[in-house]
């Protein structure tokens, strides 16, 4: 997967704007060779997992993970296949993996500020612990930009600081 591009596409990239047929982010989750040909796209390995909002994507060595709108369950590319596990944490914007966990940060209104810890089990992303969030100098963290690769999770504030936190050292 390296020299390759991932994006994630928002309702407007998914379902299109200005007329257009079919929009290049149609699947939700697109990844483009270095020349900006595509080379895999989402297709839900299922009924009821397409994607109208991919919320987060994370993109490790060998996988991409993602946790999009339409129930947000949490998938794992691997090897152009994807393997889907329920989840009831609603709105991450960001998420971090770490073996057979994820942190998933944010969501809808008192939720913003928070962190769960999942562990994927068979079928589902079980939460294991909660945790409100918030930066080492205290500012506000929904003002930051929050991005996930690998087990590290980044926090990008609007003045340039940047924080980060690793999944892994969490569960040691």
């Amino acid at each position: 997967m390296h020299d390759q591009i991932w994006a994630g596409y928002t309702d407007e990239g998914i379902y299109g704007n200005y007329g257009w047929d079919r929009p290049i982010g149609a699947p939700g989750i697109v990844r483009f060779d270095r020349t900006g040909q595509i080379v895999w796209s989402y297709d839900p390995p299922g009924r009821g997992f397409y994607m109208d909002d991919c919320y987060s994507l994370n993109v490790a060595a060998e996988e991409a993970w993602t946790c999009f709108y339409r129930g947000f369950p949490m998938v794992r590319v691997r090897n152009d296949e994807s393997r889907v596990w329920s989840n009831t944490v609603a709105g991450a914007r960001a998420l971090a993996i770490s073996g057979d966990h994820a942190l998933l940060v944010g969501g809808y209104k008192e939720d913003k500020k928070r962190a769960v810890v999942v562990h994927l089990d068979h079928d589902r992303a079980v939460p294991a612990h909660e945790y409100g969030i918030v930066l080492p100098d205290g500012r506000d963290l929904t003002k930051s930009r929050v991005v996930g690769v690998d087990s590290m999770l980044h926090f990008f504030a609007a003045d340039g600081a940047w924080f980060q936190t690793d999944l892994a050292e969490l569960l040691a």
